[in-house]
């Protein structure tokens, strides 16, 4: 029998120490591929780790190569996919080791599939664009006319599941509150650009968006047969740059760079990217001449994509990133390059909310353009921070609050580790759950089990700052809501991932108001430990979060 061997705080620790060395390293590539927009809409060039594997394998490698140093090579490897399995045997045969690296051949993992599934993805995107056109087109007539003036600013968002109220009203809580009204009072003429984040509903949405009181830009106004043509030949331009790596740490990572290439070959996100690159075009053609434009930058491809698109199209307006909410330092993709700087992919000015985060922002770019704004974003912390949760007494009953991220997998790991936790204590411990806007929580339900969730917790439908006040504790992963509450002096608990990247957004902050967790035990005592603060604590975490 054979005894597991939890890596994940070793991975964590891992991670953190190479992803400034990973990030150059795309940069490597970057700077040989990037006067290719394919390039800027792939996934390797994006770095998200939730559609790249490479800075997850990169570390997988590098604490192998410490095991072997350390001389504690396990017997067996259990390993995701071919490449792999192909590169660790290579690293240790290379060291002189025999090991078992034992992994069933899944069709799956094997380029024929990679290349079914792009196929597949084409035709999704293919039927999906079918949809939104026929959406576009029956809903055209509701449109108000669209004021052309010299003063225009156009604005950059998503549209969310909830992002319209029952009487079809936009409500935008989480990226400019504030600035509709500011801007109308300057005189300027708003355009909104919105990224659509859902993929059913369309007739209704749209009808929403063309009888808001807002003028929004429905990209499927504008687009023309060339655009889609030339979105849907994307991936086969990218295999045409046939993608080279340099070793990493010495690591040869040919075989990494090739399955996550082919593994994300027409991502829809990358398409529907090449779609926001081409609008520009469209909107100089209909005369629309913006005199500012602001990106929600999260160097994400979708921002290439309008960094890009805009500066062919208005070469002398300025575009301005709203950088205005809490960086995790694991989500790499988030801090600008030296190469997207060079290639002019990200924004002329980067907006950021104090000193502290233009340090971070600044991690791999030393010159990276940035200028300071204000947090519209977290403004209701500053309106109602004494009224919320944390306050001096304890007496009033709360619970700990657990905040899923939008990941189904991910929600369900934190709820699994939140009910094996609560196995252990004597008493009944109860929590309440609110789940992620972007969460199928069905699909959570389903994979976790409904009669264990409604055995232990309780799931909340309340806003968040409502949830909060609430709240004794908040548990989550990857998740903002970990800085709202902290700012709050609520104090937090961060589940670590057992074998992936953990996102922690508390990593710069002071230890005393939160702690990490990548086992249950580490959250029972987690729990306990909070839930003893006494009053001087509790006063404590208040100073820190202010």
């Amino acid at each position: 029998r054979f005894k597991l061997i939890d890596i994940g705080r070793n991975l964590n620790n891992v991670i953190r120490e190479i992803r400034n060395g990973h990030a150059d390293w795309i940069d490597l590539m970057s700077d040989r591929y990037g006067k290719s927009v394919d390039w800027w809409m792939s996934n390797i060039s994006g770095r998200n780790i939730f559609s790249s594997n490479l800075l997850l394998y990169s570390g997988y490698l590098v604490l192998i190569e410490r095991l072997i140093e350390s001389g504690k090579v396990p017997d067996v490897f259990m390993l995701e996919n071919r490449a792999l399995l192909r590169t660790v045997r290579y690293i240790l045969e290379e060291k002189g080791y025999e090991c078992m690296v034992p992994i069933k051949p899944k069709f799956k993992d094997s380029h024929f599939y990679f290349y079914l599934k792009a196929v597949y993805n084409l035709l999704v995107f293919t039927f999906d664009t079918l949809k939104r056109l026929a959406a576009a087109k029956f809903t055209k007539h509701m449109e108000k006319p669209l004021e052309k003036s010299a003063k225009t600013v156009l604005l950059d968002l998503f549209i969310l599941n909830n992002s319209f109220n029952e009487s079809g009203e936009y409500k935008d809580k989480h990226y400019y509150p504030g600035l509709y009204e500011w801007l109308g009072e300057k005189g300027f003429n708003l355009l909104i650009l919105p990224t659509i984040s859902v993929t059913t509903g369309y007739l209704g949405l749209f009808k929403a968006v063309r009888l808001n009181k807002y003028r929004f830009i429905i990209k499927e106004d504008y687009l023309t047969v060339s655009d889609y043509i030339y979105a849907i030949m994307h991936p086969f331009r990218f295999i045409k740059l046939r993608v080279k790596s340099d070793k990493f740490l010495g690591i040869d990572m040919t075989s990494l760079v090739k399955e996550d290439s082919l593994r994300y070959l027409s991502n829809p996100l990358s398409l529907r990217s090449i779609l926001k690159y081409r609008l520009f075009k469209r909107l100089k053609e209909s005369g629309i001449k913006p005199s500012l434009i602001i990106d929600w930058f999260e160097n994400q491809v979708f921002d290439k994509a309008l960094n890009i698109g805009a500066k062919e199209a208005y070469p002398d307006t300025p575009v301005i990133g709203a950088h205005n909410y809490i960086s995790y330092l694991n989500l790499v993709h988030l801090f600008p390059t030296i190469a997207e700087r060079k290639y002019r992919v990200i924004p002329d000015k980067i907006l950021v909310s104090g000193s502290k985060n233009a340090d971070l922002l600044r991690v791999f770019d030393k010159s990276c353009p940035l200028g300071f704004g204000p947090s519209l974003r977290y403004s209701d912390i500053f309106n109602n921070n004494n009224e919320a949760g944390g306050s001096t007494s304890r007496e009033e009953k709360k619970l700990p609050l657990v905040c899923l991220p939008i990941g189904e997998d991910d929600s369900v790991n934190v709820l699994d580790m939140v009910v094996r936790s609560l196995r252990n204590f004597e008493k009944e411990q109860k929590v309440m759950v609110k789940f992620h806007p972007g969460c199928n929580i069905q699909a959570v339900m389903k994979k976790l089990g409904h009669k264990v969730l409604e055995e232990t917790v309780r799931i909340l439908d309340v806003s968040l700052e409502e949830a909060l006040k609430m709240s004794s504790l908040v548990i989550s992963a990857g998740s903002g809501t970990c800085i709202e509450a902290a700012a709050r002096g609520i104090p937090v608990a961060i589940i670590g991932s057992r074998s992936s990247i953990t996102n922690n957004p508390m990593e710069y902050i002071d230890e005393r108001i939160w702690k990490m967790c990548f086992t249950s035990d580490e959250l029972v005592e987690a729990i306990r430990y909070f839930n003893k603060t006494e009053n001087s604590d509790t006063c404590l975490m208040r100073e820190i979060g202010e």
